[in-house]
């Protein structure tokens, strides 16, 4: 491992958070191992061992977190990967630094998450055709499944955000995806600036951050993409709000009381 801090990368899926990882590993102070407790990450290389098998209680957990700390700085899980209780005791980790890494826009991570679903594809540098290649036959995602997945993912991060809260050692940080992303590029830098910062680490002068931080090839969502989705309009109209966000490429029905 490298000679950097200990640190899990903690989020929610289409937060960003593999372009995160990416930017953390560019750091030569920094070794992070991408989402062990995935559910195939066995499955991902015949190396790989099943994490996720080797955890049933904190104890078990606690081992199988140090034995992966052993080889890295750190690793990237998503929020559902873990039981609460047993996530809420590993953010509560005092010789972790925590990087907790969400959107603002929920409803649109989640639209994002079925239409990943259903092309397969969840990080663009992973395509082998035009990105727009990827959106041509998209079937209508089921409205409730997007409500409960909404729900379930709005509640799911604020517990989280609650065990973090609940921290007086300064050793967690929470990010959005809007500043980091989508923000104007002094704010782009200013946050990825606080993330070294947090880690006690000097910036990152590898080219490679910049690229991901700036091209916006990497952003997938939009009109020509997401928006072909064909109940998008009718997601927008129903489960838009204030609260959990709205699908800025969606388009509007007038009268969402009308049948799509």
């Amino acid at each position: 491992m490298g000679d950097g801090p200990r640190l899990v990368v903690v989020a929610h899926p289409r937060s960003g958070s593999n372009t995160v990882v990416e930017m953390l590993r560019c750091h030569p102070d920094l070794t992070i191992l991408n989402e062990p407790f995935n559910e195939d990450f066995s499955t991902w290389l015949p190396a790989n061992p099943d994490y996720l098998a080797q955890v049933t209680d904190v104890a078990s957990l606690d081992q199988v977190v140090d034995g992966i700390l052993v080889a890295y700085s750190g690793f990237k899980l998503h929020t559902y990967q873990l039981d609460m209780e047993l996530l809420a005791h590993l953010l509560s980790r005092r010789d972790l630094h925590v990087v907790f890494l969400r959107r603002r826009n929920l409803l649109e991570a989640v639209v994002s998450s079925f239409i990943a679903e259903q092309t397969g594809l969840w990080s663009a540098w992973d395509r082998d055709r035009d990105l727009e290649a990827y959106y041509t036959d998209l079937v209508p995602a089921p409205l409730e499944d997007v409500r409960n997945l909404l729900t379930w993912t709005r509640d799911n991060l604020a517990e989280v955000a609650a065990v973090l809260r609940a921290r007086d050692d300064g050793r967690a940080i929470e990010l959005f995806y809007e500043e980091l992303f989508l923000a104007d590029r002094a704010t782009r830098w200013q946050q990825l600036g606080s993330l070294w910062s947090h880690l006690g680490l000097s910036p990152c002068t590898d080219p490679r951050v910049g690229r991901f931080l700036e091209n916006a090839t990497f952003r997938m969502g939009g009109r020509a993409t997401y928006g072909r989705l064909p109940n998008l309009a009718e997601i927008e109209a129903t489960l838009g709000s204030d609260e959990t966000g709205h699908i800025g490429y969606a388009p509007r029905i007038e009268n969402p009381d009308v049948d799509a």
